[in-house]
């Protein structure tokens, strides 16, 4: 019996062949390469929709502004580390939504200090050397909201509730609390966990240190029932002096790799993603008289830097790309940390990546500020604790990507935005 739906989409496909020739053709003849390109990139859209694949990729919106609020506390009692963690990141999109989302961290594991140092408001002295491997474990929630209003408010249901504190026979010690609103069911899920280590020493002012994690997770999103594994890793070298009290410079250096792999609801691969961001930052803290002494000084941010992300998804609908990532795929779904890379990627998988993937780049400028106090004192053994709060602002600078089409375009719609 005759397929009428498969021939009415061959018959589809030659018509945009055709049309795209012909109209493609005089586009370069008459009104140059501009508008040929978008011609040819429709007509790979077309291609896309006809064979079912993912098509949007290349047009998904930018993340235009972020904000990211962390406080972290690690306390050391002889050679036992513990270390917790809260964090809220806002993300503005270029379409007017806002993502908010909610990480909260734990760990424990070994830490051997010799020597003694003492941390105020984010400048370090002393004379220690020090280093530690943890478990890590975290869990996180996710909601997007249609504005900036919207995100105020339920960053404000996030907060933690104030304590109070009540004996027997006693009122309490502090007024009762508002009634508070719990925020809505997430859209998002996630947690992760894995191995984390970090190596550093100081002499008076001058410090460095290196830092090293790998993480393993699953992501569940609750509106589709798509599922993602990811193995992540993260390597950071940061160094500092503080020549005098409350002031110093300081830099840095972090890469990030993730791989994603995306199951939908019956657990069938769709997307492979390869992540991979470039981070550095320097910034000044200057002492207190200085602050004073010229107008706006104080609110200089204590660092400034740059982002650049580079994403890369292949649709996994193709079956010529589901056998090239076949391994991939296994690995992502047997997920394990340990030595060596965080992923192995093919060849040919990396070519099939480039050839038909979509590769999107953006840039941010960060700057940031970071506050805290704590010390350590110990010869193997020892005793330390340390408190940090940070608040670190992006921004995008550029976007461009490279669609179905494999032409390179300005998304100047996120740049708009």
């Amino acid at each position: 019996m005759r397929n009428d739906s498969g021939q009415a989409s061959l018959e589809y496909i030659v018509l945009l062949v055709i049309s795209t020739l012909v109209v493609g053709g005089g586009a370069m003849a008459v009104k140059g390469e501009g508008l040929a390109a978008s011609v040819l990139a429709q007509f790979a859209r077309g291609i896309c929709v006809v064979g079912g694949g993912d098509c949007e990729r290349d047009r998904t919106p930018c993340v235009i502004g972020s904000q990211t609020t962390s406080q972290d506390l690690v306390v050391v009692v002889a050679v036992i580390r513990l270390a917790g963690g809260r964090t809220i990141i806002r993300q503005r999109s270029s379409d007017g939504t806002e993502l908010v989302t909610l990480v909260e961290s734990g760990g424990a594991g070994l830490e051997l200090t010799a020597g003694g140092s003492v941390s105020v408001g984010g400048a370090d002295y002393g004379a220690a050397a020090s280093g530690s491997f943890s478990g890590r474990i975290a869990r996180g929630r996710a909601w997007t909201v249609p504005n900036a209003t919207a995100a105020e408010s339920l960053i404000a249901q996030l907060a933690p509730a104030p304590a109070t504190m009540t004996g027997r026979g006693r009122r309490p010690l502090t007024a009762p609390p508002t009634r508070r609103v719990a925020p809505p069911p997430a859209d998002i899920t996630f947690g992760e966990s894995g191995l984390s280590s970090i190596i550093g020493g100081r002499l008076a002012a001058a410090g460095i240190s290196f830092e090293a994690e790998d993480l393993v997770g699953e992501r569940l999103d609750h509106r589709t029932g798509q599922r993602t594994l990811t193995i992540a890793r993260r390597n950071e070298l940061l160094a500092d002096l503080s020549p005098l009290p409350a002031s110093g410079v300081e830099g840095g250096l972090r890469r990030s790799e993730l791989y994603t792999l995306t199951l939908d609801r019956a657990g069938n691969p769709i997307d492979l993603g390869v992540f991979d961001a470039r981070r550095f930052h320097a910034g000044a803290k200057l002492p207190g008289a200085v602050s004073t002494l010229v107008s706006g000084v104080g609110s200089l941010p204590l660092r400034q830097g740059m982002l650049v992300e580079v994403e890369q998804h292949l649709d996994l609908s193709n079956a010529a790309s589901r056998a090239v990532a076949t391994s991939f795929i296994a690995a992502l779904r047997d997920r394990g940390v340990g030595f060596g890379p965080a992923a192995k990627v093919s060849e040919a998988l990396k070519a099939r990546i480039n050839s038909d993937g979509v590769t999107l780049v953006r840039s941010y400028g960060i700057e940031g500020r970071r506050s805290g106090f704590g010390g350590k004192l110990g010869a193997g053994v020892g005793l330390a604790g340390n408190y940090q709060r940070s608040v670190e602002n992006a921004t995008l600078l550029d976007a461009r990507v490279r669609g179905i089409d494999q032409n390179w375009r300005a998304r100047s719609d996120c740049l708009r935005g």
